[in-house]
């Protein structure tokens, strides 16, 4: 049983420490002591692994639902991003965020953690996921261009929303290239649809970068 957060966490460090710690590390990946999350540096920013948690669900008050995620960070992609979609509530601090559920199938979508014996479990998944997969799709996300080309192709099933398509577009313009940035809103956001109107001032700054 799962009592607190404090419990969660150690029994997470535990499972982290035996199943993802060895397979992270192989791509450059750290994990600070006593934390759920991993780090590495690439081309222009950074990535992050992180094991997030809701305590005690409606559903599970006896334990955690596990909400692991991979991060990309492209700092100044970032500062381009906000210029062109100025944030309405919270800023956001990443240019992707991508929720590791949507490699799962079946029952593996219910992340559910009632001791440490799920808890090796759901590790023992997200590290057999970096050994395919996700290690796959963190070297596909190692640079700003490679963002752009990795966003235009297949994407193995992660989706992008109209804000991250507006972080590629930013992209676009960071490598200085207009052209690209106004294609990609061009094709991806309707500028026609009433509930687009907050990209509005994305098409018109791409487009005066444009010339």
């Amino acid at each position: 049983m799962i009592t607190d957060r404090a419990t969660a966490k150690r029994s997470l460090d535990a499972a982290l420490s035996e199943e993802v710690d060895t397979p992270a590390a192989e791509y450059g990946f750290r994990r600070r002591s006593n934390t759920l999350a991993y780090r590495r540096s690439v081309k222009n920013g950074h990535q992050r692994l992180v094991f997030d948690f809701d305590l005690h669900p409606r559903y599970a008050r006896d334990g955690i639902l596990m909400l692991p995620y991979g991060e990309v960070t492209f700092p100044e992609v970032m500062e381009l991003t906000v210029k062109l979609d100025p944030p309405r509530y919270v800023s956001r601090d990443f240019t992707l965020r991508f929720d590791l559920r949507e490699f799962a199938v079946g029952s593996r979508r219910e992340l559910l953690v009632r001791g440490d014996e799920d808890s090796v479990g759901v590790a023992g998944w997200v590290g057999s996921l970096l050994n395919g997969k996700l290690g796959i799709l963190f070297e596909e996300l190692n640079s700003p261009s490679s963002f752009i080309a990795w966003a235009h192709g297949d994407r193995g099933g992660v989706g992008i929303d109209n804000h991250g398509w507006v972080a590629v577009a930013a992209a676009h313009l960071w490598l200085d290239d207009p052209a690209g940035a106004l294609a990609t809103l061009a094709t991806r956001i309707d500028p026609d649809d009433p509930n687009n109107k907050r990209y509005l001032k994305a098409f018109e700054l791409v487009r005066s970068a444009n010339g």
